[in-house]
């Protein structure tokens, strides 16, 4: 991704200005069970962009994934969180479950 992407502070930098396509999924393993409420959210310079919310049962390991076209600037920064209603695990076990994706469409 021309170095856009720095995994030391996983904060992706469009070098070029466009429309791009914007993915990411986190694996989630409650340390609990019941029910809880999963939050995953695409933020560009700080700002909600796209969110999916998703309301978990607690017994097994799940992937939540958020989705965006977004049209971006030259230097924008976009970040993914996540927050969860209980204690969860973000990977499962033996399982890399996490991912960032990011391509621009050509113009």
């Amino acid at each position: 991704m021309n170095n856009e992407y720095d995994p030391a502070t996983s904060i992706y930098t469009p070098q070029q200005s466009g429309v791009y396509s914007i993915l990411s999924s986190v694996g989630i393993d409650p340390t609990v069970l019941g029910t809880y409420v999963v939050e995953l959210d695409i933020l560009v310079n700080g700002s909600v962009r796209a969110r999916e919310v998703e309301e978990e049962l607690g017994t097994q390991a799940t992937t939540v994934t958020v989705s965006s076209i977004l049209q971006l600037l030259a230097g924008d920064e976009v970040t993914i969180t996540i927050s969860t209603t209980q204690a969860s695990a973000v990977t499962v076990p033996g399982i890399t479950d996490t991912n960032f994706e990011a391509a621009r469409f050509p113009s």
